[in-house]
């Protein structure tokens, strides 16, 4: 009763947690109260639904507002770029945070695609219209901005639809423009993507595009190549930061709030040396702590004082002893294949991802179908290197899949496929709370869960139609990775083990590998470039910064379960949800949606 009550105070804890960082997000969001936040769906000209998030300053009610529209970078969903929504809003500006064409809940139209049409804008155009015909935006002033693609994005709506002002980050060619508006280029000096193209990023002050845009042979950081008055202005900043950082810098944000209140007067004057902006992540990390906390707990609760009682397996592994004598020569060497191999295999795992996977199966964008290239070629390898580890030393040493974690009855019983479906069931269980709670945070706190690049929202019809194809890829990679996981004798570590360091064990054994690559391609970037810039490499390292933390989340649940139940099975089925889950629901749609 008393490990029931401790449980229950953890769960309630959970909530409180989730609901004040939610609350932390609203406030930031609708600046306590003076701003209206609403989710919109528009329909473009040829039918497809365009989705965007509204931020309505309440004085736009009554005298109409310069109005901004921000486009969040690739494979990005719009909730990505609320730092910059933030800071517009709270000044009065209406804003319209953009779901391009195959991110959130907008449809892919491909005449609207940028590649494939010289006049596609990604929906952004359709975005525009909607804004220019509202009663409460100031339909002469309208600006637009964007982060990387969603730079290209911007320029491109800028081509097309009169603005006053367009905002972007990134290097970039396009058509010259048929009017004047005032264009502002943020440049990080360490962006990865620029310098993979062109080497030293301040070579983009002798680009002959730009160059011939801002009409001189080279450009001068901070120099103002035409007039505010006359919508000519052209300005480039260069900033000592990385292309993920524009999406949270200060600095940057305050060049662009500061440059958009030069052309389009804010409605209610506050300076930019006051930015609130930072206060939404801080609260979503807290929402996210409870999260996991209830997750936890909620598993807990159910397996040892509810309806999955009977997936503990009782004296399940005690009379087997697997794994390699801990520090043994042997021990030490798989040890470090298992750290590297992960590594080993990301680049041409991810760099080969678009190619092997078939489009027309795995539907979602390359960044999703890259480290999904990447786990099965994990998996591949892992299971080769299992194999061999139990024909040379597992066999001999009681090595079987009760053995190895994967246990569904007690000793001397046969195996059971109800424990397995049973298994599922909780997981699921799981799962669908976890949902609710990114449903009720979409609905009424209308935010979707996101920490810098990281993104987790309720998924549209499309992508709940491709979680499967991606939920089964991945299976592979976890089971492969937890049955190498018992070379190592994490089984028996895991018997005489707290549960909190059993979760610390397989996150760090787990991950340590990718921890150290995300470390390494930090430092190198932010001291001179990416160490490898081939492939979009640069862009699925600074991506780690979510997959770790999704990776280790699903891996130390399954080590929890584990604990629990003497059997990873029954964490098994939540654990590649999680992963699923982050890949599909920020990444963009391919155009076999069609």
């Amino acid at each position: 009763m008393k490990k029931q009550s401790k449980k229950i105070i953890v769960l309630l804890v959970a909530i409180v947690l989730i609901f004040v960082g939610a609350m932390i997000s609203y406030r930031i969001d609708t600046d306590n109260g003076n701003v209206i936040v609403q989710r919109i769906s528009i329909t473009d000209a040829k039918g497809y639904e365009v989705s965007a998030k509204l931020y309505i300053p309440k004085n736009a009610r009554e005298t109409p507002a310069p109005a901004m529209i921000i486009s969040p970078g690739g494979d990005c969903p719009s909730d990505i770029a609320s730092p910059w929504a933030t800071e517009f809003s709270r000044r009065g500006y209406v804003v319209a945070l953009a779901d391009y064409a195959g991110v959130g809940d907008t449809d892919v139209n491909i005449e609207e695609n940028y590649n494939a049409s010289p006049t596609g804008t990604m929906e952004l155009g359709t975005i525009y219209d909607y804004l220019k015909n509202s009663e409460f935006v100031d339909g002469d002033n309208i600006g637009i901005a964007g982060h990387s693609m969603g730079s290209l994005y911007s320029f491109r709506t800028a081509l097309y639809n009169k603005v006053k002002i367009c905002v972007t980050d990134v290097q970039f060619q396009d058509e010259v423009p048929t009017y004047d508006f005032n264009w502002i280029s943020i440049i990080a000096s360490h962006d990865e993507g620029i310098s993979s193209r062109i080497g030293d990023v301040t070579n983009i002050l002798s680009d002959p595009w730009f160059c011939m845009m801002y009409g001189t042979d080279r450009i001068e950081i901070g120099k103002e190549y035409g007039s505010w008055e006359n919508n000519t202005q052209k300005i480039m900043y260069m900033y000592n930061m990385t292309h993920q950082d524009d999406q949270i810098s200060a600095k940057l944000i305050r060049t662009l709030v500061d440059s958009v209140m030069k052309c389009m007067t804010a409605p209610k004057q506050i300076s930019t040396d006051s930015l609130v902006y930072g206060w939404k992540p801080v609260g979503l990390f807290i929402a996210i702590i409870g999260l996991v906390m209830l997750l936890f707990a909620l598993a807990s609760l159910l397996i040892e004082e509810g309806p999955f009682q009977s997936l503990i397996l009782k004296d399940a592994n005690q009379d087997l002893e697997v794994g390699l004598p801990k520090k043994s020569p042997q021990w030490i060497a798989c040890a470090l294949l298992l750290t590297f191999l992960p590594v080993i295999l990301f680049f041409p795992g991810t760099g080969l991802g678009a190619i092997l996977l078939p489009p027309n199966i795995y539907r979602i964008g390359f960044m999703a179908n890259g480290f999904l290239a990447w786990s099965i070629f994990c998996a591949i390898a892992l299971i080769i290197f299992f194999a061999a580890y139990h024909h040379f030393y597992g066999k001999n040493h009681n090595g079987n899949y009760r053995s190895y974690g994967f246990a569904t009855s007690n000793v001397g019983e046969k195996f059971s496929v109800s424990y397995v479906l049973k298994s599922f069931a909780f997981g699921f269980t799981i799962f669908m709370v976890a949902y609710l709670v990114l449903l009720l945070l979409f609905k009424y706190a209308l935010t979707d869960l996101h920490v810098w690049v990281m993104s987790l929202r309720p998924l549209s019809k499309y992508r709940i139609g491709a979680f499967p194809v991606y939920y089964i890829s991945f299976m592979p990679f976890f089971i492969s990775l937890l049955l190498a996981s018992g070379v190592l004798g994490r089984n028996r570590e895991l018997e005489n083990k707290s549960i909190g360091a059993s979760i610390l064990v397989s996150i760090l054994s787990g991950m340590a590998g990718l921890i150290l690559l995300f470390i390494v391609h930090e430092i190198t970037m932010r001291t001179t470039h990416p160490f490898i810039q081939t492939n979009m490499a640069a862009f699925f390292m600074d991506i780690l910064v979510s997959v770790i933390p999704e990776f280790g989340i699903a891996m130390g649940f399954s080590m929890y379960l584990k604990h629990k139940t003497n059997s990873y099975i029954p964490g098994l089925f939540f654990s590649i949800a999680i992963v699923t889950m982050g890949m599909i629901c920020q990444n963009t749609l391919g155009p076999s949606f069609l």
